[in-house]
């Protein structure tokens, strides 16, 4: 069940669908994912006829998909701060 939980996990961060709970969870667990990854990653492909991203593939992927969330995350701050500096400003008579 774990290899098959693991596996799942594998194809949504390499395919991007990905959701950004888990991300934020697997970014702070990172090591120990990458170490749960190293053992599990020569038992993917036996017996199966998809290929399974290598370990160095799926790091790359869980990369660029923690830094998709970090650039999010700063965008929002951004539009939350302008969005606050908006209400800051009084309606003028015209």
């Amino acid at each position: 069940m774990a290899k098959s939980l693991l596996e799942a996990l594998v194809r949504v961060i390499w395919d991007a669908s990905v959701t950004v709970e888990i991300l934020l969870l697997l970014q702070k667990q990172r090591l120990r994912f990458l170490e749960l990854l190293k053992i599990y990653s020569p038992l993917f492909n036996e017996g199966e006829s998809s290929k399974m991203p290598t370990k160095e593939e799926t790091e790359q992927s869980l990369t660029e998909r923690i830094e998709e969330v970090e650039e999010f995350q700063a965008a929002k701050e951004e539009v939350l701060s302008f969005s606050r500096m908006c209400d800051l400003i009084q309606p003028g008579k015209i």
